[in-house]
């Protein structure tokens, strides 16, 4: 067994979350990666509350309550890769 990538979509439209991660799909079968797995987050919030380390973390800009920009100075600051 391999090593799993583990992937965030952060975002508050369920339509463009769903897009990206069809979208991901298609990129990880093309390149036979089969080992992945994909969470989304509707925002900021509850990707900090869920407190996983990721490998490739996609976010939207414009979410409530913590937007993207936010997040992404979080990520930035926390040490070991989680948060």
């Amino acid at each position: 067994m391999g090593c799993i990538l583990k992937i965030a979509i952060c975002d508050d439209n369920n339509i463009i979350a769903e897009s990206i991660q069809e979208a991901l799909e298609k990129v990880l079968q093309t390149l036979a990666l089969t080992e992945y797995s994909i969470e989304t987050y509707a925002n900021g919030v509850d990707f900090v509350r869920h407190n996983v380390a990721y490998d490739l973390v996609i976010l939207d800009v414009e979410m409530p309550e913590l937007d993207g920009f936010e997040l992404a100075e979080k990520i930035h600051q926390v040490d070991d890769h989680t948060l």
